[in-house]
């Protein structure tokens, strides 16, 4: 029974995440010419409303300050110049205070992943896909429609408030 119950959960989720988590992460229609930089200065500002000094932006480069004193620069563009190909972009997606984790999207010519980065060490997990967390707020699903390889789901491990 409880096995049965896991299983139909996991569907349902495999049905409805993806759809809720774009909406959650989506930008505004811009109409028929669509700027990548447009729908990230919306993220973020979105994030920056609820917590100020977070994260900086300048430009290609994010800025993310640590507890610790550090801090990571992320910095957007061609990692081979003249190759577009080589693109890579950042963007702070959200702030999850309960756990102090931040979720930076990381998008590629083809393809994109998302790192959970903890704002106290800097330290940080690519989890693939922008989580969904639990009523608690410390455990966490990610669903991700991949094209050409389909649906999947993942349960990574869980965060606790000792790792925090």
């Amino acid at each position: 029974m409880r096995t049965e119950r896991l299983l139909a959960l996991s569907v349902l989720a495999l049905v409805l995440l993806p759809s809720h988590v774009a909406a959650q992460y989506a930008c505004p229609d811009q109409g028929r010419f669509w700027d990548p930089n447009k729908c990230i200065s919306f993220l973020e500002q979105r994030v920056l409303k609820r917590f100020p000094g977070l994260f900086r932006r300048n430009g290609q480069r994010l800025v993310v300050p640590f507890a610790n004193g550090k801090q990571r620069v992320f910095v957007s563009g061609e990692r081979e110049k003249g190759h577009e190909d080589s693109s890579i972009g950042y963007t702070f997606l959200d702030y999850f205070p309960k756990i102090g984790y931040g979720l930076v999207g990381v998008g590629y010519y083809e393809g994109s992943t998302d790192l959970l980065v903890n704002m106290k060490t800097g330290e940080s997990t690519d989890i693939a896909g922008h989580p969904v967390f639990s009523p608690d707020g410390f455990r966490f699903a990610v669903a991700k429609d991949i094209e050409m390889v389909g649906r999947g789901i993942s349960l990574p491990s869980t965060v606790s408030a000792q790792q925090v």
